[in-house]
């Protein structure tokens, strides 16, 4: 790879992780995200949301799969992984409904392979959760009063993480992450009377968490040309060269009249004593080799197949964190001047632990050739053992379906742009972590995707549409419905490769 293209890809690598830092903490817009750490971030690219969010079974030769560790074990080339997100929310309760709208850089992840199909190592920087919310509340207090309540929140924990995954075998691929987890999540509470005979309050929290988290990973692969490696077209292409080099030799020798005593036998089918029984048994043996090809051919076109089951698992992991809380009493003049009366609470620096829970996830992708491909996956995690400084914070288990498709008419129609091209749809649905008003929320959506090749290049843009669905009307809820849109970059070439010649 030329130098300039190197120096440009890593120059690409700092600006984005500089600007991911910057920026992750813009993702979310929703009063959800008060409880817990914030709005749980999707763990995979943007490939990854066009079918519905499904990674546990995929692994790619020319992509990164950040949701299973072992996914990343057949990579071929040094591959470089961007994109960006945005979400356009619309809040609805009975009474009235509000729009909000963010953007911001979502994920970078760099990997390569330390054994060409066999074993690869990478890293990235991702978000993990994200906080961002602003509410107002206008009530009458117990003595007939107005009074204004104001909930406020930013922030979140991003996730940089090591991976690296192996082939452990014929049909059985490992793989392992260790993430860092860090990042600030403020909270503030002010409570605002209209009677200036009272005082207004205000609590402020600030948390800060930085700690390390683990994922596991495990695919079990089964494909048709292992069951029947007879087959394989590799074979049949070497058996070809095999038999046009000794018809080349033989051709040149009758073209010269000299006895042929240097042609390899060994690749020929027979024996014969003359050069003309030679040619004419080689080019059977061609016309037979070209039949097996166009055989294979067809069969690896439409009836090659290979299905892939993978296992992901994430222990509980106990975050350290560090809290501090400011609360106190206030008067607001007309002018928004703010005039204290007295500080009820301040500490700073209280350490404390964030208990994240275990999940695990497992699924499928069965592919068919190289045109089509489905998968499923389902992921359990038990948020009712999550704690934050010893304190429970009241959520429920969760879990979620998601199944995917993939089109790809034509992997090799360089000529006919359309038929080149990736077409994703997808779909999930699944129970969150929030119970509010005796309700536990659930989520809905559909997804599709696009990605699209620069044609011998190395490099695919993908691009991925959500549409979907949480929480409800009832039980004096929140509905939320959305949009959400990721661009993503995908960029492969060949680094580490020792030249030949000097």
């Amino acid at each position: 790879m030329p130098v300039s293209k190197r120096f440009f890809i890593a120059l690409l690598l700092v600006f984005t992780g500089n600007f991911f830092f910057l920026n992750a903490q813009n993702l979310s817009s929703s009063p959800y995200s008060r409880f817990g750490i914030g709005d749980l971030q999707f763990s995979g690219f943007s490939k990854n949301l066009g079918m519905g969010g499904i990674s546990y079974g995929l692994n790619d030769l020319n992509t990164l799969n950040p949701g299973n560790p072992a996914g990343n074990s057949g990579i071929v080339f040094t591959t470089y992984e961007a994109g960006i997100k945005g979400n356009f929310t619309r809040l609805s309760t009975t009474l009235q409904e509000q729009q909000e709208n963010t953007v911001a850089f979502n994920y970078f992840a760099f990997a390569f392979p330390l054994k060409l199909r066999k074993w690869s190592t990478g890293f990235g920087l991702m978000p993990y959760s994200n906080t961002g919310y602003s509410i107002k509340q206008d009530t009458l207090n117990d003595l007939g009063g107005h009074e204004t309540r104001t909930y406020q929140g930013s922030g979140g924990l991003n996730q940089f993480f090591i991976t690296t995954a192996a082939k452990a075998g014929k049909f059985l691929n490992l793989g392992a992450t260790a993430s860092y987890l860090f990042g600030v999540i403020h909270q503030d509470r002010r409570i605002l009377f209209s009677d200036q005979n009272y005082f207004n309050t205000f609590l402020g929290n600030e948390t800060s968490v930085g700690w390390f988290y683990f994922d596991l990973g495990a695919q079990l692969h089964f494909d048709s040309l292992k069951i029947a490696p007879s087959d394989s077209l590799k074979m049949l292409v070497k058996r070809e060269k095999q038999c046009r080099d000794s018809l080349a030799i033989l051709k040149r020798e009758a073209a010269r009249s000299v006895p042929s005593g240097n042609t390899d036998s060994a690749l020929t089918v027979h024996d014969p004593v003359s050069n003309a029984g030679r040619l004419d048994s080689l080019k059977a043996a061609l016309e037979e080799i070209s039949t097996l090809k166009k055989s294979v051919i067809l069969r690896r076109q439409k009836s090659e197949w290979n299905l892939t089951w993978g296992f992901r698992f994430s222990p509980s992991a106990n975050l350290h964190a560090n809290r501090s809380v400011l609360a106190y009493n206030y008067w607001e003049l007309t002018s928004g001047v703010q005039t204290y009366k007295d500080t009820t609470v301040n500490t700073e620096g209280e350490k404390g632990r964030v208990e994240l829970p275990f999940n695990f996830g497992a699924g499928f992708a069965f592919k068919k050739g190289t045109k089509w491909l489905f998968g499923s996956d389902l992921t359990f995690q038990k948020w009712s053992g999550y704690s934050a400084f010893g304190a429970h914070g009241g959520l429920a288990d969760s879990w979620r379906v998601s199944a995917g498709a993939q089109l790809l008419p034509n992997d090799r129609a360089f000529k006919s742009y359309p038929k080149y091209i990736q077409y994703r749809l997808g779909f999930y649905y699944g129970q969150t972590f929030l119970t509010l008003n005796q309700k536990q929320l659930g989520e809905m959506g559909v997804t599709a995707g696009l990605g699209l090749p620069f044609p011998r290049v190395g490099t695919m843009l993908q691009l991925s549409i959500e549409g979907g669905e949480r929480g409800t009307l009832s039980h004096d809820l929140i509905r939320e419905k959305y949009i959400k849109f990721s661009l993503g970059l995908t960029i492969n070439d060949r680094w580490f490769i020792r030249p030949k010649y000097d």
